[in-house]
């Protein structure tokens, strides 16, 4: 009996000390979870990586929008494996130095506008700016030459390709406004009224009869207000960050949204990416290119609340009629003056290529006549 006693007590001993070791198994997977964090919740499994980027802009300014919700993307997608790093306001490159860094693989990623870099790629200096009803529609357009046009996105890849550099989205920029000292209704009427047009895009208001003066952005307040100028060009945002509600109290929207925002990647650092972080950072490509149109349209709405708040008078968005008679106008002007800068140089027919399939693009899209052959 005895016996039987003390193998029935080894037996107990035996099966409690298995219980235990099946419970220090089954836990071990449980603490391995947390130690993933996000990574494993997010699903992405590819390498960890910085991209290091780099803008002129401040960190919260309406232009830095996407570039910021790129960067919180990325990190959100990829469970913070992958981060990006900004260098904001200019306190590591100016544009220059951003193109020449992209090129070198300093700078792995931008969002450009292409405007700001037109005397380091001037095959993209005269930029893309399809009339559109909304912001989304005029990244489909530019798109539209980037990607499914055959002829001018192997035009475009290539170049791109000459600097060491991939393009793989597009996003958009404010539409510009007529900021005026005066009421007016019609183009006719804008003409006859202004007496000095301030801009630094004199080719494409001089078309429709403005008599310009070369006026950057930032200093149309001192010559609205001196009255140099009666009129200027400006993203409605841009105008009501710089004041010139107080010294003009008219704005009409025009249309033209600048959609040459592209997003590129250094060519070498692309090509050392897995497939897996490639996907991920399209996904969050296309998703910023999405954001970017949105966050144009809902800037631009709260910018016209703010200019009549602040005026009194109401934001004008002008009419399809007048918006398409001024694109025709002010797009042969474009177009006239970028092959009038292309000529003599090594990209010259090839900008004529791009600029004869933008015009017939945008003679069929919108059903419009624009006068110009190339």
């Amino acid at each position: 009996m005895k016996k039987l006693f003390a193998l029935l007590l080894a037996l107990v001993m035996v099966l409690s000390l298995a219980a235990c070791g099946a419970k220090e198994t089954t836990e071990a997977p449980a603490a391995e979870s947390e130690s993933t964090g996000e990574t494993a919740q997010s699903g992405y499994t590819g390498e960890s990586f910085t991209i290091y980027m780099a803008t002129n802009d401040n960190e919260n300014s309406d232009q830095s929008a996407p570039l910021a919700y790129f960067r919180d993307i990325v990190a959100e997608k990829s469970g913070g494996a992958i981060t990006v790093d900004v260098a904001w306001g200019g306190t590591q490159y100016d544009n220059a130095g951003i193109w020449s860094a992209m090129q070198d693989n300093l700078l792995n990623m931008d969002i450009m506008l292409m405007n700001k870099h037109s005397a380091n790629a001037p095959l993209m200096s005269w930029g893309f700016m399809p009339y559109s009803a909304n912001a989304q529609e005029s990244i489909d357009q530019t798109n539209y030459m980037l990607f499914e046009n055959e002829t001018t996105s192997k035009i475009i890849a290539d170049y791109f390709a000459g600097f060491n550099m991939t393009i793989l989205g597009n996003s958009c920029d404010g539409a510009p406004s007529f900021i005026t000292t005066f009421a007016w209704d019609g183009l006719d009427d804008l003409v006859s009224k202004c007496s000095a047009f301030g801009t630094m895009n004199t080719a494409k208001y001089q078309a429709i009869g403005l008599n310009c003066t070369a006026v950057a952005g930032p200093e149309c307040y001192d010559n609205l207000s001196r009255g140099i100028i009666d009129g200027c060009s400006s993203a409605l945002a841009a105008a009501m960050t710089n004041s010139l509600n107080e010294v003009a109290g008219f704005a009409t929207v025009d249309g033209q949204y600048t959609s040459a925002v592209l997003i590129v990647a250094n060519s070498d650092f692309w090509a050392g990416l897995s497939e897996e972080a490639k996907a991920l950072l399209t996904e969050c490509i296309e998703a910023t290119s999405k954001f970017s149109a949105e966050h144009i349209t809902e800037s631009t709405q709260a910018a016209a609340a703010s200019w009549k708040e602040a005026t009194g008078n109401d934001v004008v968005f002008m009419n399809e009629e007048d918006g398409k008679a001024l694109w025709a106008q002010t797009l042969a002007a474009i177009a006239t003056n970028a092959a009038a800068n292309a000529a003599g140089q090594a990209h010259e027919q090839d900008m004529i290529t791009l600029l004869t399939e933008w015009v017939k693009y945008q003679e069929e899209y919108h059903g419009i006549d624009v006068d110009w052959e190339g």
